[in-house]
């Protein structure tokens, strides 16, 4: 006529605790690898849109002061490199002759290391 209590609680065991420990480990080390591999190309973004600032405004500066009489292509224009954010850019830029359309054509090329 005594009922037996049983303990209906369990408590974590020392195993379980450190599996969990373990998946826990595994999981933040894969969120932070992919955190670190998202900030590369975000990088490379932010020089190809500066490149293309610097090419934009080359493109503008040329437009105003270009005269035909300068001669046309064969070598390249070499500009002044142009360093920002300790990234050197390197733009310059070559002038071809279309003679269908009796036109040149302005090809402007930034590098940057």
């Amino acid at each position: 006529m005594f009922k037996s209590l049983k303990n209906t609680q369990r408590a974590f065991t020392m195993t379980e605790v450190v599996i969990a420990a373990v998946i826990f480990a595994l999981a933040a080390v894969g969120i932070a690898a992919m955190a670190s591999n998202l900030r590369q190309p975000a990088q490379e973004s932010a020089y190809d849109v500066t490149a293309m600032m610097i090419g934009k405004g080359i493109i503008a500066n040329l437009r105003r002061t270009y005269s035909y009489s300068n001669g046309l292509g064969g070598n390249p224009h070499i500009l002044s490199n142009i360093t920002i954010n300790s990234v050197t850019y390197m733009p310059y830029y070559n002038v071809y002759s279309d003679p269908q359309s009796n036109t040149r054509k302005f090809v402007v090329s930034v590098n940057w290391i």
